[in-house]
């Protein structure tokens, strides 16, 4: 759905705030790491002065637990009440000398009930079992004595009776009645983070905890922090019988629509593809070699190619997909950049990589913009003809896609009249042996396959990076993130 702004804004204003969490938690294993309440990493040195005698020099942290820190004083009292009200505090003593498994659903679900019945969306007793309009029911239905059931009711009474210590009704050495008490909101409220909680990650490629969201919640990244979205949608048409011995169509629903990259079938096909082959190519983290290793990589780079060539189509008819885009190619780019398995550093000039990534402008002209993107693609079209045949060698689907990033090939019913202007926009090379886009070196002799890999992969990053500025602005995580790479 294309956005249209009512009055002129500036360019690099996010138009699409943040949407706010219900509640969120950090994993056990981050809480003496992590800010609490923004999820950024808490900076080593403030650590370092753990023995300085200026109390100023340590992190916030909760007081009476000790068990939360944060980055600023500010972060501490945003989150400090509803950590106090929520039991959380309570709890986290209660566990403190219990080496128990990890608490984040339960601390979760504790900031869930708390936020809730502070904005009123707690049904009464006896409603359909629904918190904030995420269904909380169907956990009855589960096996008695299975992990998941062992789980909601030892949680439950954990979470009990941290509540009631934080009501003050629990005196010393008093039964808590097994944390019968009032446990239907309890099982309700962690049954809701068990079903509907998302992995948090804040630029560190790693979950650092998890965030309950409501119903209108989306697929993209708001770019708030901490941030973690998703929509699905399945519809009976999409599942159909395969017969024996036919060939597989991941990108339509019958041969008539083979080899049609832009169906939206394909992308949410692409999406899967590169993720699996991602995961599956790194292995479980341990440094063994992983069978198949590398086709598996070369495959997770090649769908992530295609899935940012098809993003980068359709964003040239709908502007509202820029960022989609920029995630997209930056995805490309490091995909590209794990295959080389050899230090970046003189890829790129960084003074004129930052030149890229700070416009001086916070407007940019539609047609100069176009242009730029133009010679960008132009640039990684060149560059992919020379390895898209190896890469994907063996996968049949991939195989018949003649360019990832140059529909053309499709036929001028496929293509929006924006994108038909590439075919006129000015070559990518100037006069001095340099891309106009990217303002890399070119080198049109003979290069082996790893260094266009590595040229491709530059490209990439550049070019996603450029859409990021123009998104979030030159000082944007993403952006510094990609800054980083060529100089690991």
């Amino acid at each position: 759905m294309e956005m249209r702004a009512c009055e002129e804004t500036a360019m690099s204003r996010d138009v699409t705030p943040g949407i706010a969490p219900l509640a969120v938690a950090l994993h056990d294993s981050f809480l003496s790491s992590h800010c609490s309440s923004c999820f950024l990493q808490i900076p080593p040195s403030r650590f370092a002065a753990a023995d300085s005698v200026d109390a100023g020099d340590h992190p916030p942290s909760c007081g009476g637990c000790a068990g939360l820190r944060y980055c600023s004083v500010e972060c501490r009292n945003d989150d400090l009440d509803l950590h106090a009200s929520s039991g959380e505090c309570h709890f986290i003593r209660l566990v403190h000398f219990d080496r128990r498994d990890e608490t984040t659903d339960l601390r979760a679900a504790l900031r869930l009930l708390c936020s809730v019945r502070n904005l009123g969306f707690l049904p009464p007793r006896g409603e359909p079992r629904r918190i904030s309009g995420l269904l909380a029911g169907g956990h009855e239905q589960l096996e008695e004595g299975c992990e998941l059931w062992l789980r909601i009711r030892e949680g439950r009474m954990l979470m009990s009776r941290a509540r009631e210590m934080l009501r003050n009704q629990i005196l010393e050495g008093e039964d808590v009645n097994d944390g019968c008490d009032g446990g239907g909101e309890t099982e309700a409220a962690l049954w809701v983070v068990i079903t509907n909680g998302v992995e948090v990650q804040i630029g560190e490629g790693r979950a650092i905890g998890i965030g309950v969201y409501g119903p209108r919640f989306s697929w993209f990244n708001h770019s708030c922090s901490p941030n973690a979205c998703y929509r699905f949608e399945l519809h009976g048409s999409e599942c159909f019988r395969c017969d024996r011995g036919s060939l597989v169509y991941p990108s339509s629903t019958g041969p008539e629509d083979d080899a049609m990259p832009l169906h939206h079938l394909s992308l949410k096909a692409y999406t899967a593809l590169a993720s699996i082959y991602r995961v599956r190519g790194r292995g479980d983290g341990g440094g063994d070699a992983v069978p198949g290793g590398p086709e598996m990589a070369r495959a997770a780079a090649a769908y992530a190619l295609l899935l940012a060539g098809t993003t980068h189509h359709l964003f040239l008819s709908d502007p509202s997909l820029m960022a989609t885009a920029a995630h997209f190619w930056v995805n490309a780019g490091e995909s590209f950049l794990s295959l080389t398995h050899c230090p970046t550093t003189g890829w790129i000039n960084l003074p004129e990589f930052d030149t890229i990534f700070l416009p001086g402008e916070s407007s940019l002209p539609w047609d100069e913009f176009r242009g730029t993107s133009f010679k960008f693609v132009d640039c990684v079209s060149r560059i992919a003809s020379k390895v898209w045949a190896d890469m994907v060698s063996g996968i049949r689907c991939l195989s018949e896609i003649k360019s990832p990033v140059d529909f053309r090939w499709l036929g001028e019913k496929n293509m929006p009249h924006e994108s038909l202007g590439a075919c006129g926009a000015p070559d990518s090379y100037s006069g001095e042996g340099r891309c106009v886009g990217c303002r890399c070196e070119v080198d049109d002799g003979v290069e082996d396959d790893s260094g266009t890999v590595r040229r491709l992969a530059v490209h990439c990053l550049v070019y996603g990076g450029y859409l990021a500025t123009l998104c979030y602005g030159p000082r944007s995580h993403c952006v510094d993130r990609i800054r980083s790479l060529p100089t690991r």
